[in-house]
């Protein structure tokens, strides 16, 4: 679920779209940023259902 939301916000940003209120950084830059959030998301997650588990 939190992954479909972050993609979204990928698919936003490779658009151009960007909050306001946000300095937009290079477009690479920002994607790489994105994808690095995803991935730790993930990975953040993965260990707190192991945790649970």
């Amino acid at each position: 679920m939190g992954e479909r939301i972050c993609a979204n916000d990928l698919v936003g940003v490779y658009k151009g779209d960007r909050r306001s209120g946000v300095r937009p950084l290079p477009r690479r830059g920002q994607i790489k940023l994105r994808i690095m959030h995803i991935v730790m998301h993930s990975v953040a997650l993965a260990l707190q259902n192991l945790d649970h588990k």
